[in-house]
């Protein structure tokens, strides 16, 4: 692997681009993982608790 020092400036600055645009793009699956998990789970939840209209008595 080379070290990035040595590398001229347009490759340098390349290898910084495809780096920062990797990071991005596992932030953003991370957050679709966790937003479709979640309503994913969340339609599970619906479905096992049975939707009441009479308010409950505290």
């Amino acid at each position: 692997m080379e070290d990035a020092r040595d590398l001229p400036p347009k490759r340098r600055a390349r290898r910084f681009e495809k780096a920062g645009m990797a990071v991005v793009a596992l932030i953003l699956a991370i957050i679709v993982v966790v937003f479709v998990g979640r309503n994913l789970w969340h339609a599970d939840v619906e479905q096992k608790q049975p939707e009441t209209t009479a308010p409950s008595a505290v």
